[in-house]
C-alpha cells in the first residue's frame, strides 16, 4: 500500500541550469518522506515530454549522488503515437 504526497519532496530535476518540475512522488507506507532538498531515487514507467513522470514511486534515499548529477536529460520518455507508427 502506498500514499501520495503533495508534499514537493522530489519535483525537480537540472537541465540547462535550471530546476525543471517533474510533478509528486508516490512515497510508501513504510518509508518517511525525505526533508525538502534531498536527494532521492525514484522509479518511474515513462516521462511525459515537459517532464512528468507517469507513476512515479520513491525509492529511497541518495546520499552517495550529487543533486548536479540529477539532469532531466536522463529520463526515458515514452514514444509519441507518430512514433510507434513509424
Amino acid at each position: 500500500m502506498a500514499r501520495s504526497t503533495a508534499n514537493p519532496l522530489v519535483t525537480a530535476l537540472i537541465a540547462g541550469g535550471k530546476h525543471v518540475g517533474v510533478g509528486n512522488v508516490t512515497v510508501p507506507v513504510n518509508q518517511a518522506i525525505p526533508p525538502p532538498g534531498q536527494v532521492v531515487a525514484v522509479r518511474y514507467l515513462y516521462a511525459y515530454p515537459g517532464g512528468s513522470l507517469s507513476q512515479p514511486l520513491l525509492l529511497g534515499v541518495r546520499d552517495d549522488v550529487d543533486r548536479e548529477d540529477c539532469r532531466a536529460d536522463q529520463l526515458k520518455y515514452r514514444a509519441s503515437p507518430a512514433d510507434q507508427e513509424a
